[in-house]
């Protein structure tokens, strides 16, 4: 491995991204530094999880809010909060395209987790009392399977 790889790495991460796949895609992979390429590749898994965990957050967020809310704070809301959970599914369909395995992470406790979250931020928000388990499931939260096209 070259000291100046290793050296970008503390200096210019971005240089230090360029600079490394370029040694991998001309093959000179005794140049590449290793120990900071894997925990980079290590910590992609990190950000995808913490992706799908705020994702998962947003829609149960909102489906609390649909479910607690009512009258005038609902009629006015409404529409905007299924609109958000539409798009946070979306979004998460696209990341379980990308990286099929998430998926074996969606676990009771995830749900839970996530819902611990979502609770936060709604009571931060809003006066109102939610359960202390949640009350969905992962039907509710994840995205309609997409229709197979004929």
């Amino acid at each position: 491995m070259s000291s100046t790889t290793k050296a970008l790495y503390d200096t210019d991460f971005a240089e230090w991204r360029t600079v490394t796949a370029d040694l991998i895609r001309a093959g000179r992979f005794d140049e590449i530094d290793a120990a900071h390429l894997a925990e980079e590749i290590e910590d992609l898994g990190k950000s995808e999880r913490r992706e799908m965990h705020s994702r998962v957050a947003g829609i149960i967020e909102h489906l609390l809010k649909l479910s607690l809310t009512a009258g005038p704070l609902l009629d006015q809301n409404r529409r905007g909060w299924l609109a958000s959970i539409g798009r946070q599914q979306r979004e998460l369909r696209e990341l379980f395209d990308d990286s099929p395995s998430l998926r074996a992470g969606l676990t009771p406790q995830t749900l839970q987790h996530c819902y611990q979250k979502a609770v936060e931020d709604v009571t931060r928000e809003y006066d109102l009392k939610s359960p202390a388990r949640c009350p969905f499931g992962w039907g509710d939260v994840l995205p309609p399977a997409k229709a197979k096209k004929a």
